[in-house]
């Protein structure tokens, strides 16, 4: 495929009508985030789910937020931040502590040392995403970049796509 990604059922498909599922924005949506997830995990492996990489992101750019804040920022209940949070602290990538002000909440950090793994990750993150944007030119992918943000309502501004 001439994205770089490799697509082993590409040859399964020459026979089939799709019928207007091409035409369906959360159908193409839908597949492209697996096949985006599939070159992840080959990635990174089992180190970190796409979910927790951005989970440590938000903290490493916000040391010391807290949970309540981070789960609005991801549009996540603590229902699901919770346990994923878990799983960080215990692996040692995250620190959590309740804050002197208000003993309800807590603040959220990289643990001490995560932040040379955290380093590494993003390398690894930055090299997929590399991989993922290979079939579109500097200015496609920005464009898909802010025509995403567009869509999701986020009026956040993002970093131009890397040079190639």
């Amino acid at each position: 495929m001439s994205n770089g990604l490799p697509d082993p059922a590409a040859a399964q498909r020459e026979d089939v009508s799709y019928g207007p599922l091409p035409g369906y924005l959360g159908h193409l949506l839908r597949r492209a985030q697996a096949r985006v997830f599939a070159d992840f995990a080959d990635a990174l492996g089992e180190a970190v789910s796409p979910a927790e990489f951005g989970l440590l992101t938000l903290v490493a750019a916000n040391p010391g937020i807290t949970q309540v804040r981070l789960a609005a920022a991801l549009s996540l209940d603590k229902s699901t931040l919770s346990p994923a949070l878990a799983r960080l602290t215990r692996r040692g990538l995250l620190k959590r502590e309740r804050l002197a002000s208000d003993g309800r909440l807590q603040a959220l950090r990289l643990a001490p040392g995560a932040e040379a793994t955290y380093a590494t990750l993003r390398a690894r993150v930055e090299a997929h995403e590399a991989r993922i944007a290979a079939a579109l030119s500097p200015a496609e992918h920005a464009e898909l970049l802010r025509l995403l943000r567009l869509l999701l309502g986020w009026d956040l501004p993002g970093p131009s796509a890397p040079a190639r």
